[in-house]
């Protein structure tokens, strides 16, 4: 086993027969072949997968990994989780996600470095960790909430606020195209229909609470790095103006003025309203375990139809674009409220904003 950075096991659950249990993480050799969760989720998807099955059949696992750097305080943005399954929107190719927030640091705090999840339930159900103990739950009255409202609803039935949600909305429920799986309101794994194939699955959240640490070989060595890391991070302009209000007050300009920003279908790019008055509403920063940058943020609508309303995005302009730009939104107080109803239904709004375009 490589010494440090994984706690050394993975969580098994199979929805079908409701059954839990545990798995040793892969030795050594293959953890230095296939690097971090990306690597080793994507190894797993490999040699799990029957070849020739749909993704929506109940033998396509959902493989949660994180890296070995995940929970550890003090690395800028060691908060990563990957997702990787087949590809719930195209049909037989490989499908990956990731998410940032508290989720992936909860995990490896409970003791676990993944979750593989295969079989579809009979009932709607939901997974909650909580260190040593895991447990299916009757999910049925959360069915039809939206992201938000089964994140609020899951925390007051584990009677745990600290605990981390990743749920699907009315779109996975649906086994929409695009549709989304959100974490901690801010995130989500996004891309690939991973949403729609948890909700073929039947699972409509996964809860997960930690209190452990994730092992380190030279903790010395590791602060002198990290040091490092963060001095230089702060060196780049773009890191400098996430952390001064993430995309509304500073990405956008740099999008506008490369001329990366699509607007109604492709037919424009970078229209002269882009981003006027975006930086005017109330921003407040909502920073994912360890990460000093804070690009995810809660943002309330200060004036307009949707005063007062309080939207909760994060990641980069794709979702400014893929919400509003790309169907010919510019006007600040919408754009944020579309980001938002995206996320709250569980659809990805680079999907959706194509489509609809």
């Amino acid at each position: 086993m490589v010494k440090g950075g994984f706690v050394g096991k993975i969580l098994r659950v199979d929805l079908s027969r409701q059954k839990i249990w545990f798995e040793p993480l892969p030795e050594d050799p293959i953890l230095r072949k296939f690097v971090g969760c990306w690597g080793l989720g994507l190894k797993l998807l490999y040699d799990m997968c029957p070849p020739g099955i749909h993704p929506l059949e109940p033998s396509n696992p959902l493989i949660f990994m994180t890296g070995p750097l995940t929970g550890i305080p003090g690395i800028p943005a060691a908060n990563n989780t990957t997702l990787t399954t087949l590809n719930g929107d195209t049909g037989f190719t490989a499908g990956r996600s990731h998410t940032h927030g508290w989720f992936g640091p909860n995990l490896k705090f409970a003791g676990y470095d993944g979750i593989i999840i295969t079989g579809a339930s009979d009932e709607w159900v939901y997974l909650w960790i909580n260190d040593g103990e895991v447990e299916l739950r009757d999910s049925s009255k959360f069915l039809g909430k939206d992201t938000h409202e089964t994140e609020d609803l899951v925390k007051q039935d584990v009677g745990e606020p600290k605990a981390s949600v990743a749920a699907i909305g009315p779109a996975g429920e649906n086994l929409c195209h695009g549709a989304l799986i959100e974490n901690d309101k801010n995130h989500s794994f996004s891309h690939s229909g991973v949403g729609r194939v948890m909700g073929s699955k039947k699972l409509k959240a996964i809860a997960v609470y930690g209190t452990g640490r994730v092992p380190v070989y030279d903790e010395e060595k590791l602060r002198e790095v990290a040091k490092m890391w963060h001095e230089n991070l702060f060196k780049s302009d773009v890191a400098k103006g996430l952390a001064r209000g993430g995309i509304p007050r500073d990405e956008y300009n740099y999008a506008k003025s490369m001329s990366i920003t699509s607007a109604k279908n492709f037919l424009e790019v970078s229209p002269p309203q882009w981003g006027v008055g975006m930086s005017k509403h109330k921003i407040t920063p909502k920073p994912c375990f360890a990460c000093p940058i804070a690009c995810s943020y809660d943002i309330e609508i200060v004036e307009g139809p949707k005063k007062g309303y309080v939207a909760t995005p994060a990641g980069g302009g794709e979702n400014l674009e893929g919400a509003a730009s790309i169907v010919g939104v510019y006007d600040s107080n919408w754009v944020f409220y579309l980001i938002d109803l995206c996320d709250r239904l569980g659809f990805e709004s680079s999907t959706i904003g194509c489509t609809i375009a």
